[in-house]
């Protein structure tokens, strides 16, 4: 829909059926693009700040309690918050405003690789971690009776985020695609990917998670204390964890299509 109308998520349902009110969908798209970027940007925010704790090495060579209360006092802190938040928004329409092609491809080409290695890095030292079998294990051994519609709502929900499906951005990066590229072939292609990936991070996370005893509902505190209890083990850690929040703090580039 957005290459064959050449538009943004409302006007691409006007074009197409310009007697119709289908661009509420669009609308309604881009009113849930909002609210997530709104979380994420507060996310952006604690991540800039870590970057600063990295730097300065207030978050090296601590044990996972000191972190834990690290980040309780940074997530509560409102200047942190409204700062943090302040200059990821910045941030964000900086590299849009350079336009699709030259903002977001050209840092996600650099970026997204980058993130990839240093995934095979945590999932390489995290199978090598204390009880990361026993995390393996409850991720790879299938619990039937855990299925019902609750799980499922929450299987649905997540394959929809992670393929940015129903809020529009795909018809927004889509009025950007070349009329040349397949798009069932391509659709295909990035869904395997994202499987491929999501298991991956799955392999990665899982034992470490057990490794250290974080639940993985915790939810940002496997970013914000697990990880950099990882990273503490490794050789140049610190550094490897600078580079994942810079990278982090800039690949979100699938909310930013709101500025575009």
């Amino acid at each position: 829909m957005g290459r064959s109308s050449n538009s943004d998520a409302i006007r691409a349902y006007k074009k197409l059926v310009p007697n119709g009110h289908w661009d509420l969908v669009g609308k309604l798209g881009i009113l849930g693009s909002i609210l997530v970027f709104a979380i994420y940007s507060i996310v952006g925010g604690w991540v800039l700040a870590y970057i600063i704790k990295v730097t300065t090495g207030s978050v090296s060579h601590i044990d996972q309690a000191q972190l834990s209360l690290q980040f309780s006092l940074t997530s509560a802190n409102t200047a942190t918050a409204i700062a943090g938040t302040g200059i990821f928004i910045l941030l964000t329409i900086l590299i849009v405003s350079l336009g699709v092609r030259v903002g977001l491809e050209r840092t996600s080409k650099f970026m997204v690789p980058a993130l990839f290695i240093l995934l095979v890095i945590l999932t390489i030292r995290g199978l090598t971690l204390p009880n990361a079998v026993t995390g393996l294990q409850l991720f790879l051994k299938p619990d039937f009776s855990a299925i019902n519609s609750k799980s499922l709502l929450l299987i649905l929900g997540q394959s929809f985020f992670s393929l940015s499906v129903g809020i529009s951005l795909m018809v927004t990066y889509g009025s950007y695609l070349n009329k040349s590229i397949n798009i069932p072939k391509t659709s295909a292609f990035i869904t395997l990917l994202n499987f491929f990936i999501s298991i991956l991070v799955a392999i990665a996370i899982f034992p470490v998670l057990y490794s250290f005893g974080v639940k993985p509902n915790d939810g940002p505190a496997i970013l914000f204390v697990v990880l950099p209890s990882i990273f503490n083990q490794l050789p140049f850690g610190s550094v490897f964890f600078h580079r994942l929040l810079a990278y982090v703090s800039n690949c979100d580039s699938f909310f930013k299509f709101l500025i575009a």
